[in-house]
């Protein structure tokens, strides 16, 4: 049997102390994700050089799957329908398409950067055409398959 004697032995407060530390390390890694997830946000940036933030929602068509609309949400939950004439980058964080930059092109379709560096390569979104961009210059179609064929066939003489 072990009397109390009133003083606290190095033992007990090293065990208060660990559960201190424990507690701050595990409200931190809890907490964590949001910290990281509120400092990035989605956002359009239109031909004007105007910056909206909002969450970033694709649409498809179900009659038409090559048709790919996008929709811009407020803060207020106002949903606004994005034109591809109208914008220039798309930044897409949690939707379909993962975490990527969406582009224009001929004000009619959005493509999407697949690889990024010196030379650019982008995806048309709802198909398998590809476009590429060499030190961001204008993005151009590749017409990858045709070389491709031609590789096959006989020259002609």
């Amino acid at each position: 049997m072990k009397l109390n004697t009133g003083k606290k032995t190095k033992r007990n407060s090293l065990k208060s102390g660990n559960f201190v530390q424990l507690g701050i390390l595990l409200v931190l890694i809890l907490f964590a994700p949001f910290i990281s997830i509120s400092q990035e946000k989605e956002y359009i940036v239109t031909n004007n050089n105007d910056t909206i933030f909002g969450k970033v929602i694709r649409g498809t068509n179900y009659l038409n799957p090559t048709k790919v609309t996008f929709k811009i949400k407020n803060k207020k939950g106002k949903k606004t329908l994005i034109n591809p004439s109208e914008v220039k980058t798309i930044r897409s964080m949690r939707g379909i398409d993962g975490d990527c930059y969406i582009s224009t092109i001929y004000d009619k379709w959005f493509i999407k950067k697949i690889i990024n560096g010196r030379i650019t390569v982008y995806q048309l979104i709802g198909g398998v055409v590809f476009y590429v961009s060499k030190d961001d210059s204008k993005i151009v179609s590749t017409d990858i398959g045709w070389f491709f064929y031609l590789a096959k066939k006989p020259m002609l003489k």
